[in-house]
């Protein structure tokens, strides 16, 4: 019998010595992130190279003393060191610039990427909308039922933007922001309106970019970080599913080239549910992708993650309030 708990404890100390190995060598080259785009992929999983070390230091305290032991210790405390560093600079980001709930000249912002056709009840998702009272919803993956049921149920004012992105506007639009221009090809999903608020005029942007695992993300990172150049980015808004987590090195370079705060802090928002034609099953977040930046005029009141809904993101709920 003592034969098979010692086999029982090699076999589970070499699956743990290769676990953490492939944590902390996966965490190690996602550090390359900061000079290639490649390795900048492996960033968007640090959390999971951060629990997958923690794990296997836990359950190593249950093997007796031996290589494989030490061998995945050393592994293990390398993957959550350099994981932790990844995710570092997301938790000591400075927070945005804050006030009160009772501040007066706020904006009440829904974001949302409804998944497309996946939605079986497109009205249930426009009432829910409604019942928040916003004075702006920003949506990606829009389809035309889901747009006819927004505006069918509230009212609202539709300005249709790109490939599937649209912003829904209580007041009426005042124009476009700015222009876009060639390359075409180079544009991400994205839409565009302004509105009168405060006795100012506000730029609105709702942005889709691509995955990270299609080149072209990169160029069009690179068009909306010229946004700042053609609009007044201190009060510009601009929320969208950008496809990308706080820890990874595009997202840190995309925070610097827009010219406003990054309000949203790792908020958990993707999944929400499975994929899949089958009953779309409910999921725990992991990804954080869905961003809030705001210009320096605005100060945030709130930025919450919303209910699961039928789409495979849950919505963002942000507050801001206009400086006087």
């Amino acid at each position: 019998m003592g034969m098979i708990p010692a086999l029982v404890r090699r076999v589970v100390g070499a699956a743990l010595l290769v676990g953490a190995s492939a944590c902390a060598f996966l965490s190690l080259a996602a550090q390359g992130g900061r000079f290639s785009e490649r390795l900048d992929l492996l960033t968007h999983f640090a959390p999971m190279y951060l629990g997958g070390g923690a794990l296997a230091l836990a359950c190593l305290m249950f093997l007796p003393r031996g290589g494989a032991r030490s061998g995945a210790a050393v592994a293990a405390g390398v993957a959550i060191l350099s994981s932790l560093a990844l995710m570092a600079p997301e938790a000591l980001r400075r927070p945005p610039p804050a006030v009160t709930a009772d501040t007066p000249l706020q904006l009440r912002i829904i974001q949302l990427n409804s998944w497309g056709l996946n939605d079986p009840d497109p009205r249930a998702t426009a009432r829910w909308l409604k019942e928040q009272k916003p004075d702006v919803v920003m949506v990606e993956e829009l389809e035309p039922n889901l747009v006819d049921a927004i505006v069918r149920e509230t009212g609202w004012r539709y300005t249709r933007g790109m490939l599937r992105t649209g912003i829904f506007t209580r007041a009426d639009p005042a124009g476009s922001p700015f222009r876009l221009g060639k390359p075409w090809d180079d544009w991400p999903g994205l839409a565009r309106t302004s509105i009168r608020f405060g006795g100012e005029t506000i730029p609105l942007v709702a942005v889709h970019l691509t995955w990270p695992t299609d080149p072209v993300q990169a160029r069009q990172r690179h068009q909306i970080g010229l946004l700042k150049g053609r609009t007044d980015p201190r009060r510009m808004i601009m929320l969208g599913d950008f496809n990308l987590t706080p820890w990874s090195f595009a997202l840190q370079r995309l925070d610097r080239d827009l010219g406003m705060i990054r309000r949203d802090r790792a908020l958990w928002s993707w999944p929400a549910r499975a994929h899949g034609r089958a009953p779309h099953g409910p999921l725990a977040p992991w990804l954080p992708i869905d961003h809030v930046y705001a210009g320096s005029a605005w100060k945030t009141v709130s930025v919450t993650r919303g209910p699961r809904l039928a789409s495979d993101h849950f919505p963002v709920i942000v507050v801001l309030a206009l400086e006087d």
